[in-house]
């Protein structure tokens, strides 16, 4: 292949992540094929999260809704709720974790709020803003035992 075209073609794919193949065909004509190989997924986020089901019950100066956590970490939780809350709404929450006796109590701030795929229902993910360090801690440990750390 000429060296212009495999150049215009790797500029096409990320080089780290790359394979040639050739294939001869009869007579002289040569074909080379260039496979791009799947990149792992590499967790970014400075806490880990969990994916859990656990009933809530969220808080504002107004109201109170239910809401399923549907994944959390030590620094805030990802959830479904009936209705939406504005973002930056500072919340009040009492978590109950599974196999624990003390359930914890924090407030946080709703930064993302979507209508979820059932078009009946939100997600939303709410910022810990104030929670104690010792129910940081105890929700750091049960994200870690629930992923075999």
């Amino acid at each position: 292949m000429p060296a212009d075209i495999r150049d215009r073609l790797d500029s096409l794919f990320d080089k780290t992540a790359v394979k040639w193949y050739r294939i001869e065909a009869e007579g002289e004509a040569n074909i080379m094929i260039k496979e791009k190989k799947k990149k792992s997924f590499k967790e970014r986020r400075k806490y880990p999260r969990v994916k859990e089901n656990i009933a809530i019950e969220i808080a504002d100066q107004k109201d109170r809704i239910a809401a399923t956590i549907m994944n959390f970490s030590s620094c805030g939780i990802y959830c479904q709720t009936s209705r939406e809350m504005p973002l930056f709404r500072e919340v009040q929450m009492v978590i109950a974790l599974p196999h624990t006796v003390t359930p914890i109590e924090c407030s946080g701030v709703v930064v993302r709020s979507e209508k979820a795929s059932d078009k009946k229902t939100y997600n939303m993910a709410i910022f810990f803003d104030d929670i104690e360090p010792e129910d940081k801690k105890k929700v750091a440990v049960y994200v870690n035992k629930r992923l075999g750390k």
